[in-house]
């Protein structure tokens, strides 16, 4: 009985969890309230699909809202995610009036979604509203320290485990920077394109519990690269690459080791066993 109160009990809490999960949730880059009369937009979608992304401008126009004028965002890229995360890249059709309010805005969405941001300060979501100061961005950001593998982590949680690789680097530009992450598979050399917003100069590469633009295999080594572009779209690119295996959790960390050890000494005692089967067949010849 007790066993059977345990299993119910677990499976509440991963039902609540894997429900969590499910909820559809819409953000946006620049993350803060000022932009450029020409800047960029990166709109994130963490869901079981990616409908939204999908169907921007088809089932989902967006656009920017200044009282009532509207401006089309033209959708520049599309990058589908490998866990439950997808992303678009849109910009506005005609550049943006110095000294206006825009607020972002995507119409017929499914009821209970909104696209909206936490204000940490009022702890409420709002709108995301935009304030345009004058000029255009044009200059690309300068990296100043290449990035450098800083920490792996695995982490097992409700739904699933959390894997990331972590990098650290440096740029120098005036406005908000989102790094374009291309990861591949060296095995089978298969690349995945996407952009990261990275947090206190801390790139963040894998995924999360519940989503993630990124999945690793068991056993592959990556190789990933960066480039660097602000909330203008100006881009940089960093022609160097960093290699690593997926991260591990220690027990799978032991158990990788303890195989590697067990095949390499069941190697050796073969190579063992053949040379004392190699020395008898040459004493026997020799007496002969």
């Amino acid at each position: 009985m007790k066993a059977l109160i345990t299993f119910f009990t677990a499976l509440f809490f991963y039902s609540t969890a894997l429900g969590d999960c499910a909820d559809n949730i819409l953000s946006a880059f620049p993350s803060g309230n000022t932009i450029k009369q020409n800047s960029i937009f990166v709109l994130n979608e963490y869901a079981w699909n990616a409908k939204i992304i999908k169907g921007l401008n088809q089932q989902y126009p967006i656009y920017l809202k200044c009282g009532d004028e509207k401006i089309k965002l033209i959708v520049k890229e599309i990058h589908v995610g490998q866990f439950n995360e997808s992303q678009a890249i849109v910009f506005p059709e005609k550049q943006l009036v110095d000294g206006h309010e825009y607020t972002m805005c995507i119409d017929n969405l499914p009821e209970g979604e909104a696209l909206k941001r936490f204000n940490e300060q009022t702890q409420v979501y709002e709108p995301i509203v935009y304030k345009v100061s004058h000029g255009k961005d044009i200059l690309k950001p300068i990296i100043a320290s290449s990035p450098e593998l800083i920490d792996k982590t695995y982490k097992r949680f409700g739904c699933g485990p959390s894997a990331f690789a972590v990098f650290k680097y440096s740029v120098i530009d005036s406005s908000e920077i989102i790094v374009k992450v291309k990861l591949k598979n060296v095995k089978n050399g298969d690349e995945k394109i996407y952009y990261v917003e990275a947090s206190e100069g801390n790139i963040c590469v894998g995924y999360s519990m519940c989503s993630g633009a990124f999945h690793f295999d068991d056993g592959i080594y990556y190789n990933v690269t960066f480039s660097f572009m602000d909330a203008s779209g100006n881009i940089i690119d960093w022609d160097d690459d960093i290699g690593f295996f997926k991260p591990m959790d220690a027990t799978e960390l032991v158990f990788e080791i303890g195989t590697w050890v067990l095949l390499t000494g069941f190697s050796f005692g073969l190579i063992f066993i053949g040379y004392k089967i190699f020395r008898r067949v040459a004493k026997k010849k020799s007496k002969v």
